[in-house]
């Protein structure tokens, strides 16, 4: 696990968690997953590579390497190409199963060399992120006065296991919590759903008089959605359900503490 800040004085900014790509597979779909890079190059919105961008075939997995669009080689080359001209967007990056595979066949990790070459941070199996969001000066008619950021707090696994169910494949992400608590938005991958649930849980606060208050504070679930078509890849072949292409879009607001999540 590892910490990353950032502080940002627009008055709202979003986050991509880009994750599951599976670039090499001849089933990804590469105009979607581009034209995403482009939006968030053209909204200045921040990404956060959540694993599984490399579909990192071996003679094991199960999809043949023959099947593949791209050899590694390529691959790493395409992925940097595209990535490099966000790179100033890009958060940090963790790893995910497919990944793996080469991890502990040759102990070469490849989203630890992508991040590496993008001059990006890895945190390999998980991330921190503390977002200061807004400015520290607020204006309103002639008034002027000085304002604390508001901070929002992220924790990303690209995480394990599946679901037959949307239901349980967002209890996935909702697990995430037994390992981070007090996250504004949990993000999780994997399980190839793009979708996002607020949940409620009562929190006592106290400032700095001390007084006490109760609120119900918001959490954001999220999963992180895919790239990879399900028509004729190993999805298909393995009687798994449909997905729906694509990445949510998290809004973080600098004026008032609100996350929004969209697809």
């Amino acid at each position: 696990m590892k910490l990353i800040e950032h502080e940002d004085q627009r008055p709202y900014v979003y986050l991509l968690p880009l994750g599951d790509v599976h670039a090499g597979s001849a089933e990804a779909d590469y105009a979607k997953f581009e034209g995403y890079l482009e939006w968030a190059r053209r909204e200045k919105a921040y990404i956060f590579l959540m694993g599984d961008l490399f579909d990192t075939v071996t003679m094991n997995s199960p999809t043949s390497p023959w099947e593949m669009k791209m050899n590694l080689r390529d691959t790493k080359h395409y992925l940097y190409d595209k990535l490099l001209p966000v790179k100033d967007l890009i958060l940090g990056g963790i790893i995910g199963n497919h990944e793996m595979r080469l991890v502990r066949y040759a102990n070469c990790d490849l989203m630890e060399e992508l991040c590496e070459r993008l001059e990006v941070p890895y945190c390999k199996f998980s991330a921190v992120l503390r977002l200061s969001i807004g400015s520290l000066k607020q204006k309103k008619g002639d008034r002027e006065w000085r304002s604390s950021r508001l901070h929002y707090v992220i924790y990303a696994h690209h995480t394990t296991g599946g679901g037959a169910t949307p239901g349980g494949k967002l209890n996935r992400v909702y697990k995430l919590s037994d390992i981070f608590e007090g996250a504004d938005v949990l993000i999780g991958a994997h399980n190839h759903m793009e979708a996002g649930a607020p949940v409620d849980k009562f929190r006592l606060h106290v400032n700095a008089a001390g007084k006490c208050t109760l609120s119900a504070d918001k959490t954001f679930l999220v999963d992180s959605g895919s790239f990879l078509r399900w028509d004729g890849s190993y999805a298909e072949e393995k009687q798994l359900p449909p997905s729906h292409c694509g990445c949510p879009r998290i809004r973080l607001d600098g004026q008032r503490k609100d996350v929004h999540v969209s697809q």
